[in-house]
């Protein structure tokens, strides 16, 4: 069962080189993932300063936004590849995070070990999310916060997800990414957190802040390799919004 960004299983020596593919993610949508989700932490009354969990951490760009803003945070990835990555670059940064090679149904840790787990890029690569969701409710304490980020299952990303991997002229990676059958809606997730003992508080929608037209631009640039991924990232502008209809995140509460 497929836990983790597909992009993972590349080359771990690619993974933090501007002009390759995750490096769309370091500069495109984390950044605001990231601020949404501290700003839910800073918003969260804890005895303590919070611990995290990353879950399908990658190659490490969400732990070290978290280990830069003062958190305690470890991360956890099915592949090898990517975790000897993430290892190498914090290394070389001089930042500390202890990282584990486990599958996201499979967390190596204790009943109650976190206060806040993030989950990234993982749902919506998966059949199991109920699975993986469960799991993550174990390593919870009680107060604990889910902290996620998915892809709705519509006909927009359905569209979205076209031009990304299949559509010739505005195609940005040589290997598919996605599986539109396995993204999940709004309301499947909240069964599934539900089921998990956790309780939704709220969600918001991630989207480009530039026009279509000029994100199919910018994207048929990239395809021509006229611009690396990182700039590709930059220009998108990806900013919080009250539409769902593509990517959206939100946060929930073990009770």
């Amino acid at each position: 069962m497929p836990t983790g960004f597909i992009v993972h299983t590349a080359n771990s020596k690619t993974l933090w080189r501007k002009d390759d593919f995750p490096h769309f993610l370091k500069t495109g949508p984390i950044p605001p993932r990231f601020r949404y989700f501290h700003s839910i932490l800073s918003n969260t009354s804890f005895s303590h300063a919070p611990s995290v969990l990353d879950v399908g951490c990658g190659n490490g760009f969400m732990a070290e936004h978290f280990a830069a803003a003062g958190y305690s945070i470890t991360g956890v990835d099915p592949s090898v590849e990517a975790i000897e990555t993430a290892r190498e670059h914090t290394d070389r940064i001089g930042l500390s995070i202890p990282y584990s090679i486990a599958p996201s149904d499979m967390l190596p840790f204790g009943d109650a070990s976190f206060d806040a787990v993030v989950c990234c890029d993982v749902l919506e690569h998966t059949s199991g999310a109920g699975a993986i969701l469960a799991e993550i409710a174990r390593v919870l304490r009680p107060g604990g916060l889910l902290l996620y980020s998915t892809i709705n299952r519509t006909l927009k990303s359905k569209i979205a997800a076209g031009s990304v991997q299949d559509w010739l002229w505005t195609r940005i990676a040589d290997m598919p990414l996605y599986d539109w059958k396995l993204f999940i809606t709004p309301a499947e997730l909240a069964v599934h957190i539900r089921k998990a003992g956790l309780e939704l508080r709220g969600s918001v929608g991630l989207q480009p802040r530039i026009s279509s037209l000029s994100l199919l631009r910018l994207m048929n640039k990239l395809h021509r390799r006229a611009m690396t991924y990182a700039e590709f990232g930059k220009r998108c502008r990806l900013g919080t919004t009250d539409n769902l209809a593509v990517s959206y995140m939100g946060y929930a509460v073990k009770a």
